[in-house]
């Protein structure tokens, strides 16, 4: 009888099985710690971020007298033109100046205003200082009465005698 000779340097499908299930065992571990230390290190994060202020800080705005266009009508509407303010950032208790074109077939009769701010609604009336009712310059002269921080808008209403166009403007 002969001996049959086993060659012991080729593993066993049983040995080559365990080896592969150990190492996706150990990938898997790697995996899931790599993924539980992300988690604590945002938490982290997140509970030791600052917390915002209750009130953002407001944004610089321009100095001085600063110009703007307002483009479009309506049918039948007076139609803006350019305009100014002077100055953009008045001092609370200081008067501000704020100008319009304006231009209309029919005739611009009232210009009115609403300066918006973080507290107040100032209402503010127009004069015509500059040419005609059909293509004038129109004029409003105020005093600041309140904070513009955070609100500053201007809302500015010409009326003819057959409509009304109205065009808001974000100051801040």
């Amino acid at each position: 009888m002969s001996a049959k000779k086993v060659n012991s340097s080729i593993p066993s499908p049983l040995v080559l099985i365990l080896f592969l299930f150990a190492v996706i065992l150990v990938i898997a571990g790697t995996y899931l710690y790599m993924q539980r230390e992300k988690t604590e290190k945002t938490t982290q994060i997140t509970q030791s971020a600052v917390q915002p202020t209750a009130t953002p800080t407001p944004r610089a705005i321009p100095h001085g007298k600063i110009g703007f266009s307002v483009g479009g009508s309506k049918p039948n509407a007076p139609t803006f033109g350019r305009g100014f303010l002077d100055p953009y950032d008045p001092a609370k208790g200081t008067k501000q100046i704020i100008s319009i074109e304006l231009s209309d077939k029919v005739g611009v009769h009232t210009v009115t205003g609403t300066v918006i701010t973080d507290h107040a609604q100032q209402p503010i009336t127009f004069a015509l200082v500059e040419g005609t009712e059909q293509k004038g310059r129109w004029e409003a002269t105020y005093v600041m009465q309140d904070s513009y921080s955070y609100i500053y808008n201007l809302k500015i209403m010409a009326k003819n005698t057959n409509s009304t166009d109205q065009v808001d403007i974000t100051l801040r």
